[in-house]
């Protein structure tokens, strides 16, 4: 007797791996080179095996959003961390609240820590505002602390406007000073 034929491959956990490499792709040239296909193509399994994980390439897509969105979010909350951290010790012993950093040089921490994801992961920034910026506007409005809503909201428009445009680093540092330091009151 003969062993049955079997004419099925079992990858293990394709899910993950089709997220992995989406997530790859979407590094590499953001939302555009991740389709079902290219996925499944970097995992060695079938175009049609994709469906038993992923319907639409846009289910796909929402999972490596909110991988991108935590990335940046990571990224945010270390930029918090980094501008409480200098400010403490600052001034001690000259008056109350005299150690803290100013709203203005911690919305600038959070507002530069944006424009540095996007610029060092433009195709994961491409893919967290992928279907819309709301969850990336929330995420920036949502540190900057102690503001109205209005400002917070024009912090972060600032802070993407800058993200958006195709200069320098030194330039976009400047523009960026300029918008916040009319938005935030020091």
């Amino acid at each position: 007797m003969t062993a049955p034929h079997r004419n099925t491959y079992h990858h293990g956990d394709a899910r993950a791996a089709l997220v992995q490499a989406a997530f790859d792709l979407a590094r590499i040239g953001g939302p555009p080179t991740v389709t079902l296909r290219a996925a499944a193509r970097h995992v060695g399994i079938t175009a049609a095996a994709v469906y038993r994980h992923f319907t639409t390439v846009e289910e796909l897509l929402d999972v490596v959003k909110r991988q991108a969105l935590r990335l940046l979010a990571e990224r945010l909350d270390e930029a918090v961390a980094l501008s409480e951290g200098e400010g403490e010790g600052e001034g001690e012993g000259e008056g109350e609240g005299e150690g803290e950093l100013s709203a203005l040089d911690r919305t600038r921490a959070i507002a530069e820590a944006y424009l540095s994801f996007a610029r060092e992961h433009p195709g994961l920034f491409a893919m967290a505002c992928h279907g819309g910026l709301t969850a990336a506007r929330e995420l920036v409005a949502d540190r900057v602390a102690g503001a109205p809503r209005p400002t917070r909201l024009a912090v972060w428009s600032a802070a993407h406007g800058v993200a958006a445009l195709t200069v320098s680093e030194a330039e976009q540092r400047q523009v960026l000073d300029i918008l916040l330091s009319g938005i935030v009151v020091a």
